[in-house]
């Protein structure tokens, strides 16, 4: 493993850089994944003459897994878009994204089918991206088309976008706890000619492993605004209470708030 120590501004950074296509310059400072001596990498922000781990525990499993080769491939890179500036590292299955503004991390993918027909997971195909002509281009790392990241295309040249998203576990003390209502608040009335009624899907899990079926509910066919996503009578737990929801269809996914009714249990 790779490592040395970093000078900038007279000031010593005791990190030394373990992926070198990993450094991001962004917002007046640059980030990178980093290691000292004996410990497992982790991305680090500089700021002034100070080094700050900005990756959570997850990301930092995924830097752990890596081998040695692999990291040393880890590109990272940064855009801007609608006033947001995000921060991404391509892993070689998937593409860890870091929100300047929101402090809040989260994973992109792409499918891609093989030459023989077998479909496979890899990182968010869309890299390096430049702002030009008005627009977010995008070039792909699998056949090298350009395309454009805009905040109204719903689709993967052509195929869904699969937005998965988990709440924090919920719990009462160490009680099992039962859910009689789950209301997701999303932007309704979204319908479009793509998907003229979209669906929002929601699975539970007792374990935080194995989720149940998926449980749909819509979001409003176009100008259906009043329309409420609510799922009723949801079960005991024994005690947390693991919520996924999913979103596929071709619509602005805006997501506002997610409210659980939750009674304590009976042992």
């Amino acid at each position: 493993k790779r490592s040395q120590v970093l000078r900038r501004n007279g000031g010593i950074l005791d990190k030394g850089c373990a992926a070198p296509f990993s450094i991001v310059a962004t917002a007046g400072t640059f980030m990178f994944i980093g290691a000292g001596v004996n410990e497992e990498p982790s991305i680090y922000s500089v700021q002034g003459t100070q080094l700050v781990r900005i990756s959570n525990d997850g990301v930092d499993l995924l830097l752990s897994g890596l081998s040695a080769a692999q990291m040393a491939q880890v590109n990272g890179y940064t855009y801007a878009q609608d006033s947001s500036v995000f921060a991404c590292w391509e892993f070689p299955s998937e593409t860890v994204v870091y929100g300047l503004d929101t402090g809040k991390w989260h994973k992109r993918t792409s499918q891609v089918t093989d030459a023989a027909g077998a479909i496979r997971t890899v990182g968010w195909r869309s890299t390096a991206l430049v702002a030009a002509y008005g627009n977010l281009i995008c070039f792909d790392t699998q056949d090298g088309r350009v395309g454009e990241v805009g905040l109204t295309t719903y689709d993967e040249y052509g195929e869904d976008i699969h937005r998965v998203f988990d709440v924090t576990p919920l719990r009462a003390g160490k009680a099992p706890l039962f859910i009689p209502r789950i209301e997701v608040t999303v932007e309704a009335g979204v319908g479009n000619t793509a998907a003229p009624n979209p669906f929002i899907r929601m699975s539970t899990s007792r374990d935080g492993q194995s989720f149940g079926g998926e449980r749909q509910r819509s979001m409003g066919a176009q100008g259906e605004f009043n329309q409420r996503s609510v799922w009723r009578r949801n079960g005991r737990f024994p005690q947390y209470a693991h919520l996924r929801f999913l979103l596929s269809d071709q619509v602005r996914p805006i997501i506002v708030r997610v409210d659980a009714e939750i009674g304590i249990g009976v042992t």
